[in-house]
Order: C-alpha cells, then structure tokens, then sequence
C-alpha cells in the first residue's frame, strides 16, 4: 500500500493543544519582556556557562534574540509536524497502521519539544534580565529536549523494525 492512500492522518487534539500552549507560552514571554523592558539594565548577560555564571555581556537589545529566535523554531515545528507525513521510501513503506503511529509519535515529540522552546523562550528572558539565578532550569530544559528526543525516535525505529518482523507496532 503506497503513502498516498493513507496521507492524510488528522492531528490529535492533545498534540495541537500542545502547540497552541507553547505559542500562548512564548506569547506571554514577549508580552512579559515588554512589559519589564525599561527595567532592565543597558547592558545584560549574553553567554552562560554550564555553572550558569554570565561569561558574555552585550545591549540589552539582545534580550530579544530568545524569544524571536524561538518563536520561529516553533512555528517550523508546526509546519513539520503538519506537513511531514512521509514515513518510508521506496520498497520500505510502512502499513497503515504503521504509518500513523509513526506520524502520532513524530507529532506528539515535535509538540513536547515545542513546549522546551517555550521554556526556553521564558529562561533566556528571566537569566539575562537577572530576574532567575543560575542555569539550573536551562540544563533541565536541555535535558528533556534531548531526553524527548531521543525517546521518540526509538519509538518510532520501534514501529519500523516491528514492521519489518511483520508484528504489530508498539502502542502510542
């Protein structure tokens, strides 16, 4: 059975809810910048080291760069979460079943790291304004970035392997 017969895989309401939190979470750090803005020294912190003491400093203008920087990455998620529904090529064509868990836990993993771009959005903000102590939370948030990562992508080589023994892919 060819990708084209089963492309269309509907978005769940949990991953699209995700999304709609990360955005409606960066949102609120814009919002919150905005708002502290005229507080916050001419010049901040750019670099932290992984003990979390400033080891850069630079306008206070860049305190932008984060949330900009991931506002665009979450949308890029969203894109690939909605458009990217190619799971095999060639002779390697997943079943159908196959094929929409894999897109589920593709999904479901572009949402969770949408969330860690969220949060990371709202760290850059609250170290560089000094507002938050220490790179505690940004080491965490690193951390699950690449624990979801990871976790996800051998979930989905799980369906595909379990698809080449012809057994049933794993549950979401």
């Amino acid at each position: 059975m060819s990708t084209a017969d089963f492309s269309r895989v509907p978005m769940r309401a949990s991953d699209l809810t995700l999304f709609v939190l990360a955005c409606a979470t960066v949102a609120a750090s814009v919002i919150y910048l905005a708002v502290v803005y005229q507080d916050i020294p001419s010049r901040v912190p750019t670099h932290f080291n992984l003990m979390g003491d400033a080891d850069a400093v630079g306008d206070k203008a860049m305190i932008w760069f984060g949330p900009v920087l991931m506002s665009i990455i979450i949308v890029a998620l969203w894109i690939v979460a909605v458009i990217n529904t190619n799971t095999g090529q060639g002779e390697h064509q997943l079943s159908e079943r196959g094929h929409r868990t894999t897109i589920g836990l593709m999904r479901r993993m572009l949402a969770l790291l949408a969330l860690c771009m969220a949060a990371f959005s709202w760290e850059s903000i609250l170290l560089v304004s000094g507002r938050m102590e220490g790179g505690m939370w940004l080491l965490m948030s690193i951390a699950a970035t690449i624990i979801i990562s990871v976790v996800y992508s051998v979930r989905m080589l799980r369906v595909a392997k379990s698809e080449q023994r012809n057994t049933r892919p794993p549950r979401i």
